[in-house]
């Protein structure tokens, strides 16, 4: 066959890519008559990865005739239906074609069946070996059963969509032995997400849950060794961030049953701190100098701003006047003690000129004001 002899791929050319893959094996079906069954290769080892390779049977006439002959063909695979540059090549030698039909294999690279939409062109010659190879026109798109091959491992692949995961599975029937998707690692992670993006609902990792059950969660981590079951950090902002629109429940809840001296239900390495109008921890304590003159601030930590706290003499011994830097007038709990040597000594406050302000007053039993150190711890 050359180029002068007119070579059409009538519309009865079909590719029949009716691959299915299983555990088993590898079923690969040609024409269907009522005499013949698929074949079924023998079962194979589940760990190797299933050929690229794809069964491609067609009707190949010339003038209008069933070929009957030896033939060659080329198969060229491109991204475009009539355009760009070939992305891989087959070719078949001696292919018998018995009225008209034909059956190869055409074996590709695996990086070319990647997801993506991909149309094979055909070239062929017939006798076998002799004259110029002819394009047979149109480009047959290649249809889904190629892709049921999946994903070669390791698998990359980048998909532009704002409207729907790339990935999404469901087990429908899921118990706590049945996941829906299982990550496990001899080394590094079991699973990572990652997200590259900056906005408000860009996360590495999302998990949600419809359970009522308080022993479930959206992401839960479990540890059976010395590891810990959670681990968050951050470089800028919370390493771990809880909230929750419950008035009796808890943005962030941590138990331990072991009370022991060691160990505890949470473990701070710094500062632990609160909102202002919560409830729990303190907000801000001092160890001060309190005098008519020269009184210091030994130390403080203030839990509610990054204001110091700052302390003023008083008009009289054992008086003077400590600043918060925040109001501890409304819905506050202070406790102040005073610190004698050994001797016992009383102090009281009194509301100062602003809300930030507690006037103190320390005096022995007697009721004389004399000059020391206050603690005050204010909730």
């Amino acid at each position: 066959m050359n180029r002068r002899l007119r070579i059409t791929l009538s519309a009865m050319l079909v590719m029949l890519l009716m691959v299915s893959i299983s555990q088993s094996g590898t079923i690969a079906q040609g024409l269907d008559t009522p005499d013949s069954d698929p074949v079924t290769s023998a079962p194979e080892d589940v760990t190797a990865l299933v050929s690229s390779a794809f069964t491609y049977q067609g009707l190949l006439k010339n003038g209008g005739a069933p070929v009957n002959n030896q033939c060659d063909f080329i198969w060229n695979i491109f991204a475009d239906a009539s355009s760009g540059t070939s992305l891989a090549s087959d070719t078949d030698t001696n292919v018998q074609v018995t009225n008209g039909v034909f059956t190869v294999v055409v074996n590709l690279s695996t990086t070319v069946i990647d997801g993506n939409a991909r149309f094979v062109e055909i070239q062929v010659r017939c006798p076998t070996g002799m004259g110029d190879y002819t394009t047979l026109s149109p480009r047959q798109e290649l249809q889904a059963a190629p892709y049921s091959l999946g994903p070669r491992l390791p698998f990359s692949h980048t998909i532009n969509s704002s409207v729907s995961p790339i990935f999404a599975i469901t087990n429908s029937g899921g118990t706590n032995a049945s996941p829906s998707l299982l990550g496990s690692s001899f080394g590094g992670d079991g699973v990572q997400g990652k997200s590259t993006g900056a906005g408000s609902a860009d996360n590495g990792v999302y998990g949600e849950t419809n359970s009522t059950s308080s022993t479930d969660a959206g992401i839960k981590g479990v540890s059976t060794g010395a590891a810990t079951g959670g681990y968050f950090t951050s470089t800028s902002g919370e390493g771990v961030y809880g909230s929750t629109g419950s008035e009796t429940d808890f943005g962030g809840y941590f138990y331990n049953p072991n009370l022991s001296t060691s160990g505890g239900a949470i473990y701070a390495g710094g500062d632990a701190k609160q909102t202002l109008f919560g409830d729990g921890f303190v907000k801000a304590g001092v160890y001060v100098s309190c005098h008519n003159t020269g009184s210091t601030i030994d130390r403080y930590f203030n839990n509610v701003n990054t204001t110091p706290i700052t302390v003023i003499d008083g008009p009289s011994a054992g008086r003077c006047t400590i600043d918060f830097g925040f109001n501890v007038r409304d819905n506050r709990y202070i406790v102040a003690t005073a610190y004698g040597g050994g001797v016992a000594r009383i102090v009281t406050f009194d509301p100062g000129t602003t809300l930030n302000r507690l006037d103190f007053s320390r005096f022995d039993q007697d009721g004389v004001g004399i000059n020391g150190s206050i603690m005050v711890l204010i909730y």
